[in-house]
């Protein structure tokens, strides 16, 4: 059985995949419906719990928590979400690396990289892996 945490993360994976909010009666139901064959567990109470663990992140991580949680319901707090930095993490670890082929992952990470370096310092970026030919036209410095 997962954690409550890690229950949290998946639910906030999906509530920001879905830009949809989530309750806790839909967040009982997932979970009714997923436990059907484990006694052990009340989804009323595990929704509950796994509500709780939001409003604590909520309050633990303040303006940086993408999410508002009211006690009964998630749902996204940031209109741009995607810009994130705790997004981006809580992606990283429930996306098996395993699971994203080299080649498609090398130029994900370089381009995500590239984005939060533009927003941060300012100017243009260029991909990591661009080719040389993009890389002269935009006057970056080859080290040789």
């Amino acid at each position: 059985m997962k954690t409550i945490a890690e229950i949290a993360d998946v639910v906030e994976l999906q509530t920001w995949a879905k830009n949809k909010p989530t309750t806790s009666s839909s967040l009982k139901e997932e979970l009714e419906a997923a436990l059907s064959d484990v006694t052990e567990q009340d989804p009323e109470n595990l929704a509950q719990n796994v509500m709780d663990e939001f409003a604590s992140r909520q309050q633990l991580l303040g303006d940086a928590y993408p999410f508002t949680c009211d006690g009964y319901k998630l749902g996204l707090k940031h209109t741009e979400p995607h810009n994130t930095t705790y997004l981006f993490c809580l992606a990283l670890s429930l996306f098996p690396a395993t699971a994203i082929e080299n080649e498609q992952s090398y130029v994900q990470f370089e381009t995500i990289v590239k984005n939060a370096a533009m927003q941060f310092f300012g100017g243009d970026g260029l991909r990591i892996g661009a080719p040389l030919s993009v890389a002269a036209k935009n006057g970056a410095i080859l080290a040789g």
